[in-house]
């Protein structure tokens, strides 16, 4: 009679990197420059891990809902592979984003190990407002009269750039 002893190993592993597509890897952080008015979908990947990752987008740490749900493969060591979409510009102006940070974070949840990749967004938008104080369209102006104009120009990114003309 033969009895068989089996023991079951499991391996907990990984992830043991995280990327947001388009960014470089090894540098502590990117800069994405995105233009007022357009969107960006951002597409994060994990290596393996087992078991599956708990994996979330953060903007400048508060956690924030994906665009779709994440999709999974199975990868080396029974693990998976995780994916997750975020598109920013859908739910406000691209402007409220400015120079907010956006990370993906990956976390084992029997290791507790996490990985993490991040972006700095930089969003080029116009000037809000312009004023113009000192002077009117109707006030005349002769040779020789001294006058103070001052012209504001609030928000904008980068800073506009003001242009002093004569005429029309």
């Amino acid at each position: 009679m033969f009895f068989w002893n089996f023991k079951l190993i499991f391996f907990l592993v990984g992830p043991s990197s995280i990327q947001i597509r388009g960014n470089t890897p090894d540098i502590n952080m990117s800069v994405t420059t995105l233009v007022e008015g357009t969107t960006r979908q951002f597409v994060c990947r994990t290596t393996s891990s087992n078991p599956r990752p708990i994996v979330t987008w953060k903007l400048d740490g508060q956690i924030i809902m994906g665009d779709i749900d994440p999709s999974e493969e199975r990868a080396e060591y029974a693990g998976i592979i995780m994916q997750l979409v975020k598109t920013i510009g859908l739910d406000k102006q691209l402007r409220d984003y400015h120079m907010k940070i956006l990370s993906c974070e990956a976390r084992n949840p029997e290791t507790g190990h996490i990985v993490t990749d991040s972006t700095r967004l930089n969003i080029i938008y116009d000037a809000t407002s312009i004023e113009m104080h000192g002077v009117t369209r109707d006030k005349i102006i002769k040779a020789g009269d001294l006058i103070i104009a001052e012209c504001i120009l609030t928000g904008g990114n980068p800073l506009g750039k003001i242009t002093w003309f004569k005429g029309k």
